[in-house]
């Protein structure tokens, strides 16, 4: 009687193991349905980002182009009462700049989805639904932003107006030169009023161009050279000067932690932004042109 139960109890056991087997098996079935079900959607999403992708390299520029004011740097180091803290100031200034402008295109992505203009106060009128009220309020952003760039447009000439006339006319001023100082500089601003009537309709690779030209050599490139011109001059100066003894070859990558600062990261840095100019330009001349770079070719 004691044997028939035992058997009775490993008969239950062993029911109870292939009653559990079975909720396995179907629970591997439906993790396996999931994981379909999941690259099935990321087969989607890649699908639908095929057209984003062609235009990365317009995004490239662009992105850089932002951060034109990366200039200025040095000049507010300069000015700092406490210039140690400029890597403090940096990176929170970046973290901040970053962030806003993240924000600011989710945004204009989420209300207006792919019809958003590249110049988003043109999608603005778009979420009044005709509501007068809001209307008013966003033709009153938009003469703001056009008074804005009206006053701040002086200032932005400035610089090349002084800079050009150094070199055409000299340091000194010279009565007899003043009417010819202000035809170049009308014609400088009827320059660029030539330039916007004509980039007009297309703002996006404007942008880029000039981010691929201008701001990617002034960001990656030139800060890249400067460093490596006056690291190599200041190690000459310590190694012959004050130690007395042979300049130290500034020319070969390091090994020890002068990696992070030293020759290998100039011209790393120097070379990505030579690279990245060259790529972005021709992405975003391509796209002007009406035939866009592809830059992940993806076959489903």
């Amino acid at each position: 009687s004691a044997m028939v139960k035992s058997a009775s109890a490993m008969v239950k056991s062993a029911s109870a193991m292939v009653k559990s087997a079975s909720a396995m098996v179907k629970s591997a079935s439906a993790m396996v349905k999931s994981a379909s079900a999941m690259v099935k959607s990321a087969s989607a999403m890649v699908k639908s980002a095929r057209g984003v992708n062609k235009d990365f390299l317009i995004f490239y520029g662009t992105s850089v182009y932002t951060f034109e004011g990366i200039a200025m740097v040095l000049p507010i180091e300069n000015e700092m009462r406490e210039p140690d803290k400029i890597n403090f100031v940096m990176v929170f200034c970046m973290a901040a700049i970053c962030s806003f402008i993240v924000l600011v295109g989710l945004i204009g992505y989420m209300a207006f989805g792919d019809d958003v203009e590249e110049f988003v106060l043109k999608s603005l009128p778009l979420a009044c639904d005709g509501n007068e009220g809001c209307k008013s309020f966003v033709t009153g952003l938009q003469v703001a932003y056009c008074f804005a760039v009206f006053v701040g447009f002086p200032l932005i000439m400035l610089p090349p107006i002084k800079i050009t006339e150094k070199w055409l006319f000299g340091k000194e001023r010279r009565s007899g030169k003043k009417w010819t100082k202000n035809a170049w500089r009308t014609g400088l601003i009827l320059a660029c009023l030539g330039i916007s009537l004509a980039t007009k309709s297309q703002l996006e690779n404007f942008v880029s161009v000039i981010g691929a030209v201008a701001c990617v050599p002034l960001a990656f490139g030139f800060p890249a050279w400067f460093h490596l011109n006056a690291s190599q001059l200041w190690t000459g100066l310590l190694h012959s000067v004050h130690l007395n003894r042979p300049a130290k070859s500034a020319d070969e990558c390091q090994t020890d932690e002068t990696v992070v600062t030293g020759p290998c990261a100039d011209r790393s840095i120097f070379w990505y932004g030579v690279f990245a100019g060259v790529v972005a330009l021709i992405g975003a001349v391509a796209s002007w042109a009406g035939i866009p770079v592809p830059f992940l070719t993806l076959k489903f």
